[in-house]
């Protein structure tokens, strides 16, 4: 049996801690997600939020990690791990 990772096991932690509840409502429009890493020299960023989208029982299928002067855009296609896409907007907003 192999050992997990400690910081695999951090992110299960966190997982298991948050209120991950898909109550959200969907009925206004919202726009595009926009996400700012304060953190400049954030180590493993990339590892870190594809074992969260693990965690959360998605996978990532694709992806694309563009940088340009200081700034770095990340992009995941992501679908459930039986291979089924995400199911509602309510659901979207969770991932988000």
């Amino acid at each position: 049996m192999a050992a997990t990772h400690a910081d695999r096991q951090l992110h299960q932690m966190f997982l298991a801690d948050s209120d991950c509840e898909l109550g959200l409502s969907a009925d206004t429009a919202s726009p595009p997600p926009f996400v700012s890493v304060q953190r400049w020299d954030h180590p493993k960023l990339l590892f870190d939020v594809v074992c969260k989208l693990a965690d959360m029982d998605y996978v990532v299928f694709h992806g694309t990690i563009d940088t340009y002067g200081d700034r770095a855009h990340q992009e995941f296609y992501i679908r459930h791990v039986d291979g089924s896409p995400i199911r509602s907007e309510a659901e979207r907003q969770w991932v988000i």
